[in-house]
């Protein structure tokens, strides 16, 4: 899963592209030990940590279950929506819900 070409659907655009890569990165790095799922959601979030904001990208999929919590310090964009990553068995596309 998720080993073809990856696109982005011109919802994504205004994402910054080190958040669009820290997406699929998050992807890359699940666990061996977890069955990857055609379909990967993100749910992005402002969180503070030491008094400033970060985003908060809460990565998770159904079936089998899986999910994680990561927090990424950025240059002052912070995103609050919901994304989808599918596999479709020739394009891996990332867009928002």
């Amino acid at each position: 899963m998720f080993s073809n070409q990856r696109y982005i659907s011109s919802s994504v655009d205004d994402l910054p592209v080190k958040t669009q890569l820290f997406l699929w990165h998050l992807i890359d790095s699940m666990p061996a030990s977890v069955a990857k799922a055609p379909e990967q959601f993100f749910d992005l979030s402002v969180a503070m940590m030491n008094g400033k904001p970060v985003q908060r990208i809460e990565h998770y999929q159904k079936i089998p279950a899986f999910e994680q919590v990561v927090f990424m310090e950025t240059d002052g964009s912070i995103f609050e929506c919901k994304l989808t990553a599918c596999d479709t068995g020739t394009i891996s596309l990332l867009a928002r819900e």
